[in-house]
């Protein structure tokens, strides 16, 4: 023991249990009884086809308010345009103001009830559609 040499381990000449092994990158000693490492948890594996199935609902439910969206706008413009155009037109003539009055008024309430009636029947077409939409996406395949 005395003489052992400085540059070697004081274990290497006994040749004893304890020797370390590299797990991961950390040393980890054999002499322990149990040696516990941290798992991480994991979600149960989902098959491929769930996966592509549940993208392709995603994508159509994106592309579906896109579409939705664009159509709504269309057509809330074309009707605000058809409102500001007729008042414009009365407002345009400072002149005959006070005749127009009245019939600017008529006109207002006219459009406001005719853009009610346009609203209602276009949820209920999208409403319809988008029941279609939904009982169509059930029996989709996926490629």
């Amino acid at each position: 023991m005395i003489n052992q040499d400085l540059t070697q381990p004081a274990n290497h000449n006994k040749k004893s249990l304890i020797q370390p092994i590299e797990l991961n990158k950390h040393k980890v000693c054999q002499h322990q009884n149990k040696i516990y490492f941290s798992t991480r948890q994991i979600s149960p594996k989902k098959s491929a086809n769930q996966k592509i199935q549940k993208l392709h609902k995603k994508i159509f439910k994106k592309q579906v308010k896109q579409k939705m969206q664009i159509h709504i706008r269309k057509y809330f413009q074309k009707q605000y345009f058809k409102m500001i155009k007729s008042m414009y037109i009365f407002l345009r003539n400072s002149t005959k103001k006070l005749k127009h009055e009245y019939q600017l008024k008529i006109k207002a309430s006219e459009n406001k009830q005719y853009k009610k009636q346009q609203t209602r029947e276009f949820q209920s077409k999208y409403l319809q559609k988008a029941i279609k939409i939904k009982y169509n996406q059930k029996y989709l395949k996926v490629f």
